[in-house]
Order: C-alpha cells, then sequence, then structure tokens
C-alpha cells in the first residue's frame, strides 16, 4: 500500500472515530500498517495452538500494551503492566472512610465464612509464592542453571496454588459475588484499593515473565473471530467531491500539500473497516478516576496522567482498527477522455508507451492501521477534603 494511501486512511478514520474522550495513533511513518493474511488471524484467534501462534499473539500484545503519546504510533520499551505496576507499588491511600466497609463484612454470612476461612489464605499463599518467584527471578535470571531446574519448579507451585484457589477456595463464586454485588462505595478505600490490586497481581502470576519470548499472550482478549464475519465490517465511499472535507481531519500536517495534490486525481475511494475491543481482566479504570490516592513525594515518576501526554500512564489502547477492500478509482485525464473517443487502438497504444496502470485498485488485505487511544485525565488527582494524616 502506498504511504499516501495511508494517509488518506488516517484522515478517513479521523473523521469517524472522532471523540472527545479518545484519540487516535496511526500506524503509519516508522510502524506502517501490517498486513495481516488468513493464516495470522487464524493464530490469533487460537494462540495456545503451537509455539509460533503463542509467539505471534504475544508479539500481538507488546503492540498493544505501547503507551502512544502522538498521533504517529511508535514502539518504546516500556509496557503498560510496568507502569501500572508502579502505580499500586508507590501508592499512599486517604484514611479510610466512616462507614466504610470491608470486603468480608459485605458478604453473607455462609460465604463470608469461605473467604475468611479458604478464599483469602489461599490468596495469601499465592502473592507470597509470586512475591518469593519475583525476587528469586531478578536475582538469577542471568542463571541458565537455575532457569533450568529451579525456575519451572516456583512456577509449577504457582500453577498449583492457582488451580487449588479455583478449587479450594472458591475464587469464582467469591469474585463473581464482589464484582456484582458490592458496591465500589460501599468498600472502604484500602478494601477497594486491595480489590483492584488483586486482580493485578493475579495478572502477574499467571504471567510470571513477561519479558521473554511469547509469554504475553494471556495479557489480553480480542475476538479476532469478527475479522472473519462480513457483517460485522462496515464500509466508507467519498467521491471526489465529498473528499475534500476529509483532508480537513489530516493529522499530519507535513502531508497536507501532498494529500490535496493526490485528492484531485482520486475518482472513487472506498475501504471497509471494524473496530475490535480489548479486555482486560487486570486494568480497571476506575484506577485511574478514583481521588483517594496519591503517588508517593518522594518517587520520581509522581504523575500518572498530565497535560500534553506528560506522566507514566498518559493513555492506554482500547480498540485495534483493521481496514481491508481498498478501492480507489483515479479520475481519467483530458487526454485519456479524447482518446477513448477516437477509439480504443489510440486508447491502447496511448496506456502502453505512458506505462499508464489501471484506473481501477482493490486491495484485498487485511492491515492494522491505527489503535484507538484513552486518555486519562489528571491523574492522580487527590481529593483534598480526604483525610491524608
Amino acid at each position: 500500500m502506498e504511504e499516501i494511501d495511508r494517509t488518506l486512511i488516517a484522515c478517513i478514520l479521523e473523521t469517524i472515530y472522532q471523540s472527545d474522550d479518545t484519540f487516535l495513533s496511526h500506524l503509519i511513518g516508522p510502524t506502517p500498517f501490517e498486513v495481516y493474511d488468513k493464516k495470522h488471524i487464524a493464530d490469533l484467534i487460537n494462540p495456545a495452538a503451537t509455539i509460533g501462534t503463542l509467539n505471534r499473539t504475544s508479539d500481538f500484545s507488546r503492540l498493544i500494551h505501547q503507551i502512544p503519546t502522538r498521533k504517529i504510533f511508535e514502539i518504546h520499551d516500556s509496557l503498560m503492566w510496568e507502569n501500572y505496576s508502579l502505580l499500586f507499588n508507590k501508592a499512599i491511600l486517604a484514611k479510610d472512610k466512616e462507614g466504610g466497609k470491608k470486603v468480608g463484612e459485605c458478604m453473607p454470612d455462609n460465604l463470608k465464612k469461605k473467604y475468611e476461612e479458604f478464599y483469602k489464605p489461599i490468596r495469601n499463599e499465592l502473592y507470597d509464592q509470586l512475591t518469593a518467584y519475583n525476587k528469586a527471578y531478578s536475582e538469577n535470571k542471568d542463571d541458565k542453571i537455575w532457569k533450568q531446574e529451579f525456575m519451572p519448579k516456583l512456577i509449577s507451585a504457582i500453577e498449583e496454588t492457582q488451580r487449588k484457589w479455583i478449587n479450594e477456595g472458591f475464587k469464582i463464586e467469591i469474585e463473581e459475588f464482589i464484582d456484582t454485588q458490592i458496591a465500589d462505595n460501599v468498600l472502604s478505600y484500602s478494601s477497594l484499593w486491595s480489590k483492584w490490586k488483586g486482580k493485578f497481581s493475579e495478572f502477574l502470576s499467571l504471567n510470571a515473565d513477561l519479558k521473554s519470548a511469547g509469554s504475553c499472550f494471556a495479557t489480553f482478549y480480542v475476538d479476532f473471530d469478527e475479522l472473519n464475519q462480513e457483517e460485522k465490517w462496515q464500509k466508507k465511499s467519498f467521491t471526489h467531491d465529498s473528499i475534500t472535507s476529509v483532508l480537513l481531519k489530516n493529522p499530519f500536517d507535513e502531508m497536507t500539500e501532498d494529500l490535496t495534490n493526490y485528492a484531485k486525481d482520486v475518482e472513487l475511494f472506498e475501504i471497509s473497516y471494524i473496530r475490535l475491543n480489548i479486555e482486560r481482566i487486570w486494568l480497571i479504570p476506575q484506577v485511574f478516576e478514583s481521588r483517594f490516592w496519591k503517588m508517593s513525594p518522594n518517587f520520581s515518576d509522581e504523575i500518572v496522567s498530565g497535560e500534553k501526554f506528560t506522566g507514566t500512564i498518559p493513555t492506554y489502547i482500547k480498540d485495534v482498527i483493521f481496514i481491508k477492500r481498498l478501492s480507489k478509482q483515479i479520475r481519467k485525464s483530458f487526454i485519456e477522455d479524447a482518446l477513448e473517443g477516437l477509439g480504443k487502438p489510440l486508447e491502447w497504444v496511448f496506456n502502453k508507451f505512458s506505462k499508464k496502470q489501471s484506473t481501477n485498485k482493490v486491495d484485498e488485505n487485511f492491515y492494522l492501521a491505527a489503535m484507538n487511544c484513552k486518555l486519562i485525565t489528571k491523574c492522580p488527582n487527590p481529593d483534598p477534603n480526604l483525610n491524608w494524616t
């Protein structure tokens, strides 16, 4: 696909997904549109099939867990969960509000008994194992013998405790009650924070080494199967006259002149597009909105999100946008129109010697075109009326 077409598609997507609380980061420039054929999509639909599919899904995870700060998407070293982890580890909570309850206090007696006697002890056991694993890994990450002999045993123990938590700790029953029956404004600040942090700690325990190849496949869920469902796709068409309005949404000022000249020659431009939501059980948007916490004042990265994309997590990617079936028709020149009137032989001679291509082009490939990013407003934004002593 030509760069000018990618830029025009970026303009089109800007008109479609314009919003006050999101922005698009386009895969153009240093990270161009990536082509996904049917095999690639099949791999993403079934990530656990082979080592190759695990690696492909892991690579996709590393792409969508970047933290975009520009209209042009770029790859950086840090990933979303690394900065999210800092937030939990360096936060200071306000004193609990009066009347705020702990999780166990909100449960009926039969569930409270399961929570206190089974759920909490097994959860704490798992967190202790996770802490020990992370400490051992940081101390021995370059030790091949440790990785071969001891690391598998620690991971096996973590997995066994996870199964125990589900089978003996009533994990599913209790967490379903917590998520559906306990309103956030009922819990004490410490209990609510513990609830959010617990989801992230569980995520870390399931993905103990997120820096190794193929390790990130379980960090998200996207319904890639929708890419194979024709009815899920939407279509957008622009004629020569209507495409001018699209150029007003050009996110790349340096391309304005090139786009304007290109649009003069376009008779018809069509694309099909689809937006797929990214689900992450470990990422809780309310964390960024709540006002009962702040960062430790002696922590260098005190700002999570400030003005003009400052801070550790000013945005996060919430959707991915794919396009396909790019079709464009180039306007005929005055010479071509005249030659058509004179007959096919002369038109054929002109096209042959001018090496002119067909005016109708259709690209059937799938392309990952843009990331739809959620903007995080001022964060943290501690409430001065709370008790911080």
